[in-house]
């Protein structure tokens, strides 16, 4: 028996899958960082009509976004990861002591509000992730899909972190058996 009984699923396994969850949502942050910094340096580097393409309006509304989307998404991390600490230290000091009431109602504070943003953060991360990679992709223009720039990886790095939508998974046809 590993752990105490009667607690494996609402305890070890959601904590599983929390810690999975936030590490979705770092890796995630990273792509979409990683992505931006391509299609920022490209749009810089590539001139059309004499000019940067960055110049352009629909280039640059389309970096901003990019921009902004992932500040959100590291935000989101930031305080996750935050809420997490916190929670996890209080409880590691009450294994060597007893804490008190106010000490607990933190714990408590922080778990539930852990247990909001773990999930928000993969769902957010993961899919803005994917959006970035994409629009990454969309400033390269038709080279973004070749190999030659990072942006095509990117994209193919985060389709890993994707949930499937409910219309996905309704749609998807199970292989025949014969």
């Amino acid at each position: 028996l590993v752990g105490d009984r009667k607690l494996g699923l609402i305890k070890y396994v959601m904590s599983l899958m929390n810690g999975a969850r936030l590490g979705v949502g770092a890796q995630s942050v990273g792509l979409a960082e990683a992505a931006y910094r391509e299609a920022f340096q490209y749009a810089q580097e590539r001139e059309q009509f004499g000019k940067p393409i960055m110049n352009f309006p629909g280039v640059y509304e389309m970096l901003a976004n990019m921009r902004a989307k992932t500040d959100a998404i590291r935000t989101i991390l930031y305080e996750t990861a935050r809420c997490i600490d916190i929670y996890k230290a209080i409880e590691s000091v009450s294994k060597e002591r007893a804490i008190t009431p106010e000490e607990r109602q933190k714990l408590k504070t922080y778990q539930r509000l852990a247990d909001i943003f773990t999930p928000m953060l993969k769902l957010f991360a993961s899919e803005y992730a994917n959006q970035i990679t994409y629009d990454s992709i969309q400033v390269h223009g038709g080279s973004g899909f070749m190999k030659d720039y990072a942006c095509e990886r990117m994209y193919r790095d985060c389709l890993l972190y994707t949930s499937p939508s409910p219309r996905d998974l309704s749609t998807a046809r199970m292989p025949s058996s014969a």
